[in-house]
């Protein structure tokens, strides 16, 4: 027997702590407390709040803790940790024995037979990060025994990134099992405020909130990374080292490849040049616990990840291989009649030169979309620095005047007269002084209604046309 005072770290069966600031979850936790289950199983992504939601609902007395890392998948050295959890939370209850385990049958055995003579004995064994054991470990032999067979008072409770593999559906019909997966741990509206509440104050709009909760579905890593309401761009570092760090690296390419595409569909992934590289990824979507929902046409990355997926493009290709990118997928949206995801594909990898140059050229499509109301979503993404570019000028016009922002269509155009951006010569122009026509004429400025109109019709063939 091995002595576990020199081998095993003192944080491997040490409770976390809670912050003094948390979220209450009372609709999960008083499900939890009402449950009969002895197996519960909290399964999603890092940042759904796996392990903070069994502190909630078990607190720290009778709770035995085991945080799992890969040498656990070795049988006796799980069963001796195991056992020091348990008799960390159980002193005077003769668990210690189980750290001396030199058969893991024989240790099973010890297992029932404790809770078996003492049966006023209550506890929960957490076992945390489970995505850790392989799938080939010797330890889930153990395991799939402990599900199948009751262990007098001891519950167990699982957290994992990933499947893992267990046979719990039985269990579930019976009542014997509890499964909370992604969309159970997902933060609603309501707890999704009270945490941003807590981290930005009332910075934000209820608005603003509900715009960020429907965005990121929940997922309150969202909040944890500073970046609510769409105002920055998340920071790079916890979703890498949680979520995409230790990916394959033909998986990890595939992710930020296809980051432009709102479904990984095989007729996307081919359009862009990646169709032998879609099966296997999507394929190993759930392995590397990846975020993301299953809709009829393929996979759809969480939109948090594929934000960040998307700010690693940016940062990180050239501008030649971001422009090659947009092109290809540009091709593929127009094809199917999306001009706004094409548009998008370019904001998207940072284009925005080019942007403005597509968002001129499917305007019209646009409308016919009835999309005009996200043309101002589209505009604020565009950098203060091209705001006085031609190409920017006629598209915030157009939709200053689409809306009937007559006032401030003039307010913009007189502006961006004096700063040298409009100037009076040149067909290009000519557009957008007919513009700034139409809104004196329609707001009847100075009386001069019917020059102004008469204006506005000269110049109306250029405005039409550009």
């Amino acid at each position: 027997p091995i002595h576990l005072s020199m081998a095993l770290p003192a944080s491997k069966i040490r409770m976390p702590v809670l912050p003094d600031s948390i979220v209450a979850r009372p609709r999960l936790v008083n499900a939890l407390r009402a449950s009969r289950a002895r197996v519960v199983l909290f399964e999603a992504p890092a940042g759904y709040g796996k392990s903070t939601l069994a502190l909630q609902w078990l607190g720290s007395t009778g709770t035995a803790w085991l945080d799992l890392d890969p040498g656990d998948g070795d049988v006796l050295r799980f069963c001796r940790h195991a056992g020091a959890a348990l008799a960390e939370a159980l002193p005077r209850s003769g668990a210690a024995e189980l750290t001396h385990a030199t058969d893991a049958v024989q240790w099973f055995e010890d297992l029932v037979l404790l809770f078996e003579e003492k049966r006023d004995l209550r506890c929960t064994l957490v076992l945390d990060n489970f995505e850790t054991i392989a799938p080939s470990d010797p330890v889930r032999d153990l395991l799939a025994d402990w599900i199948r067979r009751p262990v007098g008072g001891l519950r167990l409770c699982i957290t994992a990134r990933v499947p893992p593999r267990l046979k719990l559906r039985r269990l579930v019909e019976r009542g014997e099992a509890c499964v909370l997966r992604q969309a159970d741990l997902a933060f609603d509206l309501e707890e999704f405020v009270a945490a941003a509440r807590l981290r930005v104050g009332e910075a934000l709009s209820e608005a603003e909130l509900e715009q960020a909760w429907l965005r990121t579905g929940g997922w309150c890593i969202h909040i944890g990374l500073g970046w609510t309401g769409g105002r920055s761009d998340p920071d790079l570092g916890y979703v890498n080292e949680e979520v995409l760090d230790g990916l394959p690296p033909p998986l990890a390419e595939y992710l930020t490849s296809t980051a432009v595409l709102d479904t990984l569909s095989a007729e996307g992934a081919a359009a862009l040049g990646l169709g032998d590289q879609h099966e296997a990824a999507c394929a190993a979507l759930a392995r590397f616990g990846i975020p993301h929902t299953q809709t009829e046409s393929g996979p759809r990355i969480h939109a948090v990840v594929r934000t960040i997926l998307q700010q690693i493009l940016r940062e990180r290709w050239t501008p030649g291989q971001r422009v090659a990118l947009a092109k290809r997928a540009d091709a593929w949206f127009r094809g199917l009649g999306r001009p706004e995801a094409a548009l998008e594909a370019w904001l998207d990898l940072g284009l925005y030169a080019d942007a403005l140059r597509v968002f001129n050229e499917v305007h019209l499509e646009l409308i016919e979309r009835n999309l005009q109301g996200r043309y101002a979503e589209w505009l604020d993404r565009i950098p203060h620095e091209l705001r006085g570019t031609h190409d920017y000028l006629r598209i915030r016009m157009r939709y200053l005047s689409y809306t009937g922002n007559n006032r401030l269509l003039l307010e913009e155009f007189n502006a961006a007269q004096a700063a040298g951006h409009i100037r009076p010569e040149g067909a290009a122009y000519r557009g957008l002084w007919g513009l700034s026509a139409w809104a004196r004429a329609h707001l009847g400025t100075e009386g001069q209604y019917e020059r102004i109109l008469a204006e506005w019709r000269a110049l109306e063939p250029d405005v039409r046309a550009g």
